[in-house]
Formats: structure tokens, sequence, C-alpha cells
């Protein structure tokens, strides 16, 4: 397990690395919390925990300087609209969850087999909608027979997937 690094911001925005002994910048931050190094960023007056401010702000530069953000507009609304919900309290261990798998299949799946199964969860998703719909077999000339082969083709191949990423973490 690794020491927390205390970082130390003046009231100039400069920031000092207590580890180092030396300035740094935001970008230094940046390049920190990519390759996974623990930081607590104190206010060097009164000692308050600037970590969360300190990452939402590079987190808003990355993004206005990225031709691709990696937040889209639809996900920053949805956040918004979960602040002073109900579920509010539950969202962080969610979120550190829901990314925490996402890096644990990439690590151990690769990004094809993550790309799979997303299009298979879509097409399972889609085709379980129009279960739902009485029209739209009809209108698409599919017998009853054929949605229970469709579905039990999906079955399989959830199966499948599932037993690939098992084999994965092993």
């Amino acid at each position: 397990m690794t020491d927390t690094i205390i970082i130390k911001k003046y009231a100039n925005r400069r920031l000092y690395d207590t580890q180092t002994s030396s300035y740094i910048t935001q970008e230094d931050l940046f390049e920190m919390a990519k390759k996974g190094d623990d930081f607590e960023v104190k206010d060097v007056k009164t000692g308050e925990d600037l970590t969360r401010q300190v990452l939402t702000q590079i987190i808003f530069e990355e993004e206005s300087r990225k031709a691709v953000p990696l937040l889209p507009i639809s996900f920053l609304r949805s956040l918004i609209r979960l602040y002073d919900n109900s579920m509010q309290s539950l969202v962080p261990h969610f979120l550190e969850q829901t990314i925490e798998s996402f890096y644990s299949l990439e690590k151990n799946s690769g990004i094809g087999k993550i790309e799979r199964a997303v299009q298979t969860n879509m097409e399972f998703f889609k085709n379980g909608m129009q279960l739902f719909n009485p029209f739209a077999g009809a209108m698409h000339g599919q017998s009853k027979q054929d949605k229970l082969r469709k579905i039990q083709h999906l079955e399989q191949e959830i199966a499948k997937l599932k037993k690939e990423l098992e084999e994965s973490e092993k």
C-alpha cells in the first residue's frame, strides 16, 4: 500500500509536492492521477482538503481540451439531477464500482470482448423491448417461434460471454 502524497496549495494557486519537495502544476497532478498515485491537496493556511475541487477542475479543463469529451452532456445533466435526490448517497459507490468493473474488464478481457459484451447487451435490450410491443413481430414478419429462437440464441450468447469473463478473471 502506498502512502498518500500531500500537496499543499498556496493562495497564489501554486502547488507544492511535499514528497518531492518541489512545486508542481495541475498537469503534474493529472499525470499522478492517471498513474494511480494517491494524493490529497490541502490548503496551506487552513488545512482544508481541496482534493475534490482540484480534481474537478482538472476534469473540467481536460473536457474542454479534448476533441471527444469523456463525459457526454446527457451524463452531466443526469448527474446534476441526482443532487438532492433521495438516492444521492448511493451514487458515489455505484460510480466507483462501475469504473472498477470497467477497469477489470479492460485489464482481463481486452477491449474487443468489452465491445462484444456491450453490443450483445444492446441487442438483448432491443429485442427484449420488442417483446413488449405486440405489433413488432407482425411488422417484421416474425412468428412467435422466431422470437423464441432469437431469445434462446441471445441467452446462449450471454452465457458464453459470462463464461469467457469468468475464465479471464482466473
